[in-house]
């Protein structure tokens, strides 16, 4: 391991894929620890991983690219579970569900829990840790909880702001894993979560078809530090809304033109489409629901050094932004291109962009197939600027730094 743990013998943990297929990913039991070097612990295992897990960081230029696979503790002394006798089977587990009406009128605080056959599937709403309805909830959290073998969604925010998700873990669960619900939430804290293995769900949303780890309708949020490490689809997606909806549903909450909270130093790989996905519009302006570009100015935001890899699409794709930039993003081994964006709002001035990111065909974790992939395949509109990029490894088949015209075919 990469830092110390406090994990005792027995645990069960889980090992993410660093392959193009999340399915790559393990579970083992730990069988004994060596903490001769406290800072760097031994784990062994109890039996042999069946595939390769990548553990190295690499350089290319001044960019820090940390590819080392993660692991994620998923045995707690407090288990919280479903029937282990049918709820397997039939899809049908265990759910936490909180729901007062008015600001702070509940306090919820998990830590430190393991959460099994959970969620249940065909049922709206019923999902592992359910926080519905209630507000702001500045006195709540969900830390260094594990849930795995989930049926239905892992954590839920459903009308509920301020809340703190910090250092859990998500294991195989079906739907959308941290999942923002009716773009209304804003001002909840995702700092440092691991999500491994999110699974296509044929019982919730359309959109639980295509699941992404991070799912997110309300751009107001800070995301920190999180690991998409493996999903049917996505690793962040922000599905941004015209108009907040469901229960919450209001015309005067315009999401795709809220300005957005913080997101940086996440990392996204081993999602069959793309790291991270804007869809459809990311155009923050300082009076969300005014579109009159003379006095409602746009709103510059950066997201910053994202880590994205081994994606079977693209690192990273928007399909229409204003004045967003990513910077200091670092991307490898994507099959169809690296970073991909399709129009910037307003006539082309919105002066989005790429800035100070590392793009990479090859790394050593690659094994072929990017033959053709493209470094950056720039908008249909005009005015979109690539600023100190730098391309490493281009050299095979018909791949090529730049592409252009998105989706032109």
């Amino acid at each position: 391991m990469s830092e110390p743990v406090d994990w005792d013998i027995g645990s069960l943990i889980a090992i993410a894929s660093t392959n193009y297929s999340h399915y790559e990913s393990e579970k083992r039991t730990i069988v004994a620890i060596d903490r001769t070097k406290p800072d760097r612990p031994v784990v062994t295992l109890d039996k042999p991983l069946k595939n390769k897990h990548f553990a190295e960081i690499e350089y290319y230029g001044g960019a820090k690219f940390d590819m080392r696979c993660e692991v994620g503790l998923l045995s707690k002394n407090v288990v919280y579970r479903g029937d282990p006798s049918d709820s397997k089977g039939n899809q049908y587990g265990a759910t936490i569900f909180l729901h007062s009406s008015g600001d702070d009128s509940l306090i919820g605080r998990f830590s430190d829990i393991e959460m099994t056959e959970v969620g249940q599937a065909f049922k709206v709403g019923r999902y592992a840790l359910h926080f519905h309805m209630i507000g702001a909830v500045h006195k709540s959290y969900a830390k260094r909880v594990s849930i795995h073998t989930g049926f239905n969604r892992a954590f839920t925010i459903h009308g509920t702001h301020y809340l703190r998700l910090i250092e859990n873990v998500a294991y195989f669960v079906k739907g959308h894993n941290i999942f923002i619900e009716d773009a209304i939430e804003s001002h909840n804290f995702i700092y440092r979560n691991l999500i491994i293995s999110s699974v296509k769900s044929m019982s919730l949303l359309n959109s639980d078809q295509s699941p992404a780890s991070f799912w997110i309708t309300f751009p107001e949020n800070d995301f920190i530090e999180n690991h998409a490490a493996g999903s049917d689809n996505y690793g962040f997606w922000y599905d941004l809304q015209p108009h907040a909806m469901g229960p919450s549903a209001n015309e005067d909450v315009c999401p795709t033109k809220n300005k957005a909270g913080i997101f940086r130093d996440n990392h996204a790989h081993s999602n069959g489409r793309y790291g991270l996905r804007i869809f459809h519009e990311m155009s923050p302006r300082v009076f969300p629901c005014q579109n009159t570009s003379d006095t409602n100015p746009w709103i510059e935001t950066k997201m910053t050094n994202l880590t994205a890899w081994k994606n079977l699409r693209d690192g990273a794709i928007a399909e229409r932004l204003a004045d967003v930039k990513f910077v200091d993003f670092k991307i490898a081994d994507s099959l169809k291109a690296g970073i991909e964006i399709s129009f910037l709002e307003g006539g082309g001035y919105a002066k989005a962009g790429i800035h100070n990111s590392t793009i990479v065909l090859r790394s050593g974790n690659y094994e072929g197939g990017g033959g053709d992939s493209r470094g950056i395949i720039t908008a249909k509109t005009e005015n979109f600027t690539v600023r100190n990029v730098s391309f490493y490894n281009f050299d095979e088949g018909e791949s090529a730094a730049f592409g252009t015209c998105t989706h032109c075919e």
